[in-house]
């Protein structure tokens, strides 16, 4: 995930997209907020975990039901993330349980990583200005294979 611009990944199984997130915790820094776009089953919820494991955390939770989770005590090569946060909005049916889950407050918490599945819900203009915000577009061809797009 170095440079600017989009950068297309294919993902031929598991064992790929794990070393893509172990490459993509490598250049991360504090303050991220790494937007996971894609439909279901595409990989995002494996690719924050093998990211999250890349980083020193290897108790990962999909937060699909709880929301949010926070991770604290990882540690990346190049990296130190006082917390990573993982939003899962698959659920929210409205601005009100963003609000009430403490979205925005969380969000505005720069020391940290913050990975959001299911990002749509929100609209960019909307993210913390001066941030490093990205964007991970997870995809399933017609033939089953995966790939990522990434959008830095």
């Amino acid at each position: 995930m170095t440079g600017s611009g989009l950068e297309s990944r294919a993902l031929a199984d598991l064992g790929a997209l794990r070393a893509f997130a172990a490459e993509s915790g490598r250049d991360l820094v504090p303050g991220t907020i790494l937007r996971l776009i894609g439909p279901m089953g595409a990989g995002k919820t494996s690719f924050t975990r093998y990211l999250l494991e890349s980083l020193g955390v290897f108790e990962v939770a999909s937060p699909t039901y709880a929301l949010h989770h926070r991770y604290t005590g990882g540690r990346a090569e190049r990296a130190c993330f006082a917390f990573v946060d993982h939003w899962d909005l698959y659920r929210v049916r409205d601005d009100s349980e963003i609000e009430a889950a403490g979205f925005w407050e969380l969000l505005e918490e720069a020391g940290g990583l913050t990975l959001i599945e299911w990002p749509e819900r929100i609209p960019l203009a909307h993210y913390p200005h001066g941030r490093n915000v990205q964007t991970l577009e997870f995809q399933i061809a017609q033939d089953g294979t995966r790939g990522v797009r990434a959008c830095l």
